[in-house]
């Protein structure tokens, strides 16, 4: 018996291997590839900016910001803005849409230290909104703060917004409420980082280069367990040894199912049957179904000696799925059974002729 066990516990076979390590690095490939898929997607919508936490993040398509050090392809963190903190020079996010409705409002700015609080007339009405321009998918500027008005209409706040490159011509005066990010400092190697989960390169190392490496290793465990259910089979209809290297390396009479020990047990040669007891029952359980077999098998074997009686008591004793299949198994043995002696009585009768 302890040969047995020593030979149960050999060295896992190379599809095992390759099956563990699949198991252990699924989890945290499957989670990278889908961080690296969703952030390609965040990265490359220009028309919104969806919100974590407050913080959103824009991806600069332009090289209207070089000077200040945004290169195209960057992808850059903003926050929500504070607009009573907004000052010339602070970078934001909006959307360069010049309201019609606003017309008259804009025709009457002033500088925000100028203003003295009153205005001579009450808000359009129609404004868009910038929830309207996100639906409509209109592009995220990202530019800097030229200047700081207000109307002294309505008493609306409008920032004008320029690139940072010399000579740009000003986007014009944007309502405060279509500027929906300020720039929140982003580090170097974070932008770098997300330019390149936005590239196509980084599609491929992050996203299909891990998925083609959990495709690997899953279809290696696939071929192991292929292998495995062919090799059971053989050792099943006794066309390979239970006890044969490869048998035990993969450890085939352990994991074979309830209903086939059952069955492989009962039609066992009777000076085989401790040794196939062995292989199949002498092991560490691993939970409490095992636990439970294993007691269940114990007590098997005080019917060892009449088939009928152990065949009845594993179907009394199994679930009934595994019932049903020992049940079938039973039938075809007894029908061979049946068949067998029924040839070995023909047989004894065409003697006892010959011998008349």
């Amino acid at each position: 018996m302890e040969n047995i066990n020593k030979a149960q516990k050999q060295k896992p076979t190379f599809y095992k291997i390759m099956g563990i390590v699949a198991d252990i690095i699924m989890y945290p490939i499957l989670i990278i590839s889908l961080l690296a898929s969703f952030s390609m997607l965040l990265f490359n919508r220009n028309s919104s900016l969806p919100s974590f936490f407050g913080t959103s993040v824009v991806k600069i398509i332009s090289d209207s910001m070089v000077e200040d050090g945004f290169q195209v392809g960057d992808v850059v963190f903003v926050k929500k803005p504070n607009y009573k903190e907004l000052k010339v020079g602070d970078i934001v996010a909006f959307y360069n849409y010049l309201d019609p409705v606003d017309v008259v409002c804009r025709a009457n700015l002033i500088d925000k230290e100028q203003w003295d609080g009153t205005t001579t007339g009450s808000s359009p009405e129609g404004r868009t909104t910038a929830t309207e321009l996100k639906k409509s998918k209109r592009a995220v500027y990202f530019h800097k703060i030229k200047s700081i008005k207000v109307s002294t209409i309505d008493g609306s706040v409008y920032y004008e917004t320029v690139g940072a490159t010399e000579g740009d011509t000003p986007d014009g005066f944007m309502r405060e409420d279509l500027v929906i990010g300020q720039y929140s400092n982003t580090p170097n190697f974070v932008r770098k980082f997300c330019k390149f989960c936005a590239s196509s390169w980084g599609m491929i190392i992050l996203v299909v280069l891990p998925l083609s490496i959990l495709i690997l290793f899953q279809c290696l465990s696939i071929i192991e367990q292929v292998n495995n259910m062919i090799l059971e089979n053989k050792v099943f209809m006794r066309e390979e040894a239970y006890d044969s290297p490869e048998s035990i390396k993969a450890k085939i009479m352990i994991e074979m199912e309830p209903f086939r020990k059952a069955y492989f047990y009962a039609t066992s040669q009777a000076e085989e049957k401790e040794k196939v007891f062995a292989h199949m029952w002498e092991f560490e359980p691993k939970n409490k179904r095992e636990e439970k077999l294993i007691e269940i098998a114990k007590s098997s074997l005080k019917f060892s000696d009449d088939n009928e009686k152990y065949f009845n008591f594993w179907i009394n004793n199994l679930s009934s799925f595994q019932k049903k299949k020992l049940v079938k198994l039973k039938e075809e043995y007894d029908y061979e059974n049946l068949l067998k002696s029924k040839i070995e009585e023909k047989r004894k009768k065409l003697e006892k002729v010959e011998r008349n």
